[in-house]
Formats: C-alpha cells, sequence, structure tokens
C-alpha cells in the first residue's frame, strides 16, 4: 500500500501528537 508522501506525513504527525499527549502532560 502506498500513500503520497503529504498523506504519510499528515499521519505521522497524527501519531507524534498522539503519542505526545499521552506520554507527557504540557
Amino acid at each position: 500500500m502506498k500513500m503520497p508522501g503529504c498523506v504519510k506525513g499528515m499521519f505521522v504527525k497524527l501519531i507524534e501528537i498522539g503519542e505526545g499527549a499521552r506520554g507527557k502532560s504540557n
């Protein structure tokens, strides 16, 4: 399954935000 770069970037950003929210509370 291939994804365009912009979609993959969005996905990575979502995952990073999710992990950040879970791991550390700002």
